[in-house]
């Protein structure tokens, strides 16, 4: 708008000096306007640019606050997808990576277990087999050798009882094994162990004895005593001194005690086992007294003067 007010301006100059271009008295002034006008024109030009650089100024910073704008909101929306994939990655991961995975690893881990307790089934069968049918002396003792080394194995009940069958088939050469099986049998709670130490207590041989002992330890004598006792009362008095002998040397101050004052053994209890038992206290009467253990502690007493065999005391 402004450029062509400018041109309207030079056109009417122009005019203006065709009309008077003869006047010489009014060229001096003609001149001195044109100046004027072109210095007005100069003045209109800069102002024009600075509006116009204005503008362009101003187009600008617009055009920059709307970017920054935009900008800023680009910064936000990555934030907020940056803090959703934050916490949506490790929930991610944990239901499509660490439980499955957890699940797959339980699986694997239930299926090693599965095929190592097979084949240690399968191991322990075989040795125990070899124990009681192998003929070869060698094979039969690393079986001996194999159970041995896994005594903390948890053997089945059919395990147990073709251990307690091996006691009954190998020679007495084979002492080392035997001692294993009664072993193991000592220190797990079975009914195979429970027949075998109530039953065989006095007829398998003194070996038993302290390996029962150690099976009543934490099983109790209680449930074993009443069978036992029939056994030694039915024992020949040779079987029985023995036995009693054996009874002292493991457990003196406490299975020996509880068998002697077991009423229900020592009052059915012939008059020569009666005075063994008499003869065996007697004679270790020191050892009884420095557990604090006196004569009159003991059942058989009664009985002992029942049979009339304190009159022989000295």
């Amino acid at each position: 708008m402004r450029r062509k007010i400018v041109i309207i301006i030079i056109t009417f100059i122009t005019f203006t000096l065709s009309i008077y271009g003869q006047d010489s008295d009014s060229l001096t002034d003609i001149n001195e306007r044109i100046n004027i006008l072109e210095k007005e024109i100069e003045e209109l030009n800069d102002i024009i640019k600075n509006e116009e650089l204005e503008n362009r100024l101003k187009l600008s910073t617009e055009t920059i606050n709307t970017y920054n704008s935009l900008f800023t909101i680009f910064i936000a929306i990555q934030a907020i997808l940056l803090a959703l994939l934050g916490i949506g990655i490790p929930i991610s991961s944990y239901f499509f990576v660490i439980k499955p995975w957890k699940k797959t690893n339980k699986w694997i881990k239930n299926k090693f277990e599965e095929f190592m307790s097979n084949y240690q089934k399968e191991e322990m069968d075989r040795a125990i087999l070899s124990l009681v049918y192998e003929q070869d002396d060698k094979l039969k003792r690393n079986a001996r050798e194999y159970i041995e080394k896994n005594y903390y194995y948890k053997f089945s009940d059919e395990q147990l009882l073709n251990l307690n069958s091996a006691l009954f088939s190998i020679e007495d050469i084979y002492l080392d094994i035997k001692h294993t099986v009664m072993r193991i049998l000592a220190k797990r709670q079975s009914k195979v162990a429970d027949l075998f130490f109530a039953q065989h207590f006095c007829t398998y041989g003194w070996d038993i004895i302290k390996y029962a002992f150690n099976y009543f330890d934490f099983m109790g004598i209680e449930r074993f005593i009443k069978r036992i006792s029939k056994n030694l009362i039915e024992l020949e008095i040779k079987k029985f001194e023995q036995t009693i002998k054996e009874i002292f040397h493991h457990s003196a101050d406490k299975y020996f005690i509880k068998f002697i004052n077991y009423e229900t053994l020592v009052s059915k209890l012939s008059k020569d086992k009666i005075q063994f038992l008499n003869e065996l206290i007697t004679k270790n009467i020191k050892y009884f007294e420095s557990k604090h253990i006196k004569n009159s502690d003991f059942l058989i007493i009664k009985y002992i003067k029942k049979f009339g065999l304190d009159k022989n005391k000295k």
